[in-house]
């Protein structure tokens, strides 16, 4: 039974270190948003004046 308790607090430790080194690794800055040409932008603005309003 010893034994047993051995093991399992060494999966543990073994489990509590990966999920450190996950976490330290994670934290991914999130990429800047695309800037959005002023031609589309006037595009879009035409083609919702142009929709039929409900």
């Amino acid at each position: 039974m010893a034994i047993m308790k051995e093991f399992r607090e060494f999966a543990v430790r073994g489990l509590n270190r990966m999920k450190r080194k996950e976490e330290q690794a994670a934290p991914v800055a999130t990429p800047p948003t695309p800037e959005i040409p002023e031609d589309i932008i006037l595009l879009r603005e035409i083609r919702d004046s142009l929709k039929p309003k409900a």
